[in-house]
């Protein structure tokens, strides 16, 4: 059974002339506000599957066809205007430490200036996992 999880990571870099922002999506093995984590050798595919469905969901949502579970993703990236909400990502990739890190232009005015007013000041990534209980480190009993 899947359960929800939400994590949260700081913005790194603010590009005011480019008004692209960059920060770490997912990094591995941090412990989250729910006391979860996420294994470095999952973040690559939990990425992928992301950007796939955020990209059949501009599509759906586009045509005005919310048919997939994809375009639930396409829904909260629309929230504030239009398709691609309040920008889009500009890059994506996995870091040397097994981190997702991702660049993303703010084509939003409103969330533009709540990014420079430090409102806004990281990515949250929400989503399903499977929960398995952490085993207890033995090693110095």
């Amino acid at each position: 059974m899947s359960e929800t999880f939400k994590s949260y990571f700081d913005i790194q870099k603010v590009d005011t002339l480019k008004r692209i922002v960059y920060g770490k999506a997912l990094v591995p093995d941090m412990i989250d506000s729910q006391d979860d984590y996420i294994l470095k050798e999952d973040i690559e595919e939990s990425a992928h599957s992301f950007l796939i469905n955020l990209q059949k969901a501009y599509v759906e949502l586009a045509q005005g066809k919310q048919t997939t579970d994809a375009s639930q993703i396409g829904y909260m990236h629309k929230v504030f205007k239009g398709v691609g909400g309040f920008g889009y990502i500009v890059e994506s990739y996995i870091d040397q430490q097994g981190s997702w890190v991702l660049a993303t232009k703010i084509t939003d005015e409103v969330v533009w200036q709540k990014i420079l007013n430090k409102e806004i000041n990281g990515y949250s990534v929400g989503g399903k996992g499977r929960r398995i209980a952490k085993k207890e480190d033995t090693s110095n009993v």
